[in-house]
């Protein structure tokens, strides 16, 4: 179904700050910060169950399957 993850942030990391990628990301971590694509670059974003955001989401792609933590999903 999905093609294999350019990135993955594993399970017990987390991270403070915002994260700009293209390509794909899997996260099973945490972020708190906001996750963007790069402008003109359809990306996709996969959030494990075990995954969480605090932060917004600007991505043209995104499964959500973690917490998402008082902040928007926006497709861009």
């Amino acid at each position: 179904m999905f093609k294999k993850n350019d990135s993955v942030i594993g399970a017990g990391t987390q991270i403070v700050g915002d994260i700009t990628f293209f390509g794909s990301i899997l996260i099973d971590g945490h972020v708190r910060g906001n996750i963007t694509e790069i402008a003109q670059k359809r990306s996709t974003l996969i959030l494990s169950e075990r995954a969480s955001v605090e932060g917004a989401i600007w991505v043209t792609h995104k499964v959500i399957s973690g917490s998402l933590i008082s902040s928007p999903v926006v497709m861009a």
